[in-house]
């Protein structure tokens, strides 16, 4: 029980440094799970070329 009260408080304390999603609720509402996701431009971009980067196997 502790550890998850002192987890609360550090998660409060830290909010502003921490990537946490302020409006969760209404993200979930807005969210459609059945969507398709969208690839990102380096994403295509492999497609596209069919080459990997050598940074991709660091």
């Amino acid at each position: 029980m502790l550890a998850y009260y002192v987890e609360w408080h550090m998660r409060q304390a830290l909010a502003p440094l921490l990537y946490a999603e302020e409006n969760l609720l209404e993200v979930r509402v807005d969210c459609d799970p059945v969507t398709k996701a969208v690839p990102t431009s380096k994403a295509l971009q492999k497609k596209e070329t069919k080459e990997r980067d050598i940074r991709d196997f660091k």
